[in-house]
């Protein structure tokens, strides 16, 4: 994760989870700020465009972090795996998996609250050939079958909110 002292970029999923953490990165700016560390922040146009905004933090010796759900979280980490860079996960999508596997809150106010006080660990990042043949990160899990067909309905379902949407999907 971060110490606290480095800069980071927020790359914000601004759909993500019904839009939770766009709605939530003010909030999230002003509390990180406030512990004294220099935030940015840009919306992603894409996955791809997340994977260029993570490559860019690197470069500017940022720390990449994502703020969306698991699917954004894998490939800004595979973007700064590949560049030798740090990268964090604050909650904004539904499940927020990988970030409740690290122990953080899944409110993103909270776990911004909590983000200076985060100490950086190494996690595995798995690779997997997407339909186009083109290599893709991932946190986690991959799946395939029933359980990729629950994640499309769910991402497509716009009646629920929340995990939950999961069990609708299901």
């Amino acid at each position: 994760m971060t110490d606290g002292a480095r800069p980071v970029l927020l790359i914000v999923h601004p759909t993500a989870g019904g839009g939770r953490g766009a709605r939530s990165l003010p909030e999230v700016v002003q509390i990180l700020r406030s512990a004294g560390i220099d935030v940015a922040s840009e919306f992603t146009l894409s996955i791809g465009h997340a994977e260029e905004l993570a490559a860019r933090a690197a470069g500017e010796g940022r720390v990449a972090v994502a703020v969306g759900g698991d699917g954004l979280a894998g490939r800004v980490a595979g973007a700064c795996a590949a560049q030798g860079a740090l990268f964090a996960a604050l909650p904004g999508g539904r499940g927020n998996d990988f970030v409740r596997g690290l122990g953080a809150s899944t409110n993103p106010i909270e776990a911004a609250r909590q983000f200076s006080d985060w100490s950086e660990r190494a996690v595995d990042i798995g690779y997997a050939a997407g339909p186009d043949g083109a290599t893709r990160a991932f946190l986690g899990i991959a799946s395939l079958g029933f359980d990729s067909d629950v994640q499309v309905r769910a991402n497509r379902t716009k009646l629920i909110r929340g995990s939950s949407v999961y069990t609708y999907a299901a």
